[in-house]
């Protein structure tokens, strides 16, 4: 079938090193250069992986039109193979592009529609980060109480796989949920629990929409908080460790006392 296996190995490193210096052009670059190899020699599945990432790098370029429409084109090959793994990926990816435009009934129908095929799967870890992000869209909608059942649902199961990088996400969760609550000086030691954990595991965001959340919050408690305030409840939460980051986030006092 023609089909280079060596070279298609090697443009998807070199598209996960563009990744990691954030250079999305070259992302895109790279992975249109891998979809002409895989179109030709007729392998699906590297068709769906491509045009997902292809999407991916577009999301974050905000051309969100133009993602949709690529991961899309990536579901519905998934859909005819019947790929349930392709299909949950694809169903991600969606759901992150609507969220990074405010299309909150989009998002929660993507990764609604992508739970019981995980679950079918026994995908664990995805299933972890599709009910954090469901339990981020209920924060973002004024609904705590669903908000704190979908975080502590996904809390448990990170916990159990020892998934640092997820657990650091529902800790920023809990962070929102204590600024929702007016709890600011809570709010910014949760941040700063978050960063440092951030820092510890070289952890960085995967979409657009992560990053800008983490922004919004931060920004939002620092208007909240004089500058002095904010260093040091900041500084407390970077002395915690993960431990101790999660029990205090746990924790249903009022939030401004240090465990």
């Amino acid at each position: 079938m023609g089909f280079k296996p060596g070279i298609v190995r090697a443009l998807h490193d070199l598209g996960s090193l563009a990744w990691s210096q954030g250079d999305y052009g070259l992302v895109r670059a790279r992975y249109e250069e891998r979809l002409a190899i895989e179109q030709a020699s007729g392998n699906t599945l590297g068709i769906c992986e491509c045009l997902g990432n292809l999407g991916k790098a577009a999301s974050w370029q905000g051309d969100y039109a133009q993602a949709t429409t690529l991961i899309e084109q990536g579901l519905l090959l998934a859909q005819n193979l019947g790929d349930k793994r392709y299909i949950t990926w694809s169903l991600g990816l969606l759901g992150h592009v609507a969220l990074a435009q405010g299309e909150y009934a989009a998002t929660r129908m993507r990764f609604e529609e992508c739970l019981p095929l995980l679950r079918e799967l026994g995908n664990t870890g995805a299933i972890a980060w599709s009910l954090h992000w469901l339990g981020h869209l209920a924060l973002i909608q004024g609904d705590y109480m669903r908000a704190t059942a979908l975080l502590g649902e996904s809390l448990a199961l990170f916990q159990n796989l020892h998934e640092q990088r997820g657990i650091t996400y529902l800790i920023e969760g809990y962070a929102e949920l204590a600024l929702a609550h007016g709890q600011s000086e809570r709010t910014a030691r949760l941040c700063g629990a978050v960063e440092i954990a951030r820092e510890t595991i070289h952890s960085t965001h995967s979409f657009p929409d992560e990053r800008f959340r983490t922004e919004h919050l931060v920004a939002s408690v620092r208007a909240q908080l004089d500058a002095t305030a904010f260093d040091a409840a900041w500084a407390a939460g970077a002395a915690l460790t993960l431990e101790q980051a999660i029990a205090y986030a746990l924790d249903e006092d009022d939030g401004e006392s240090m465990p």
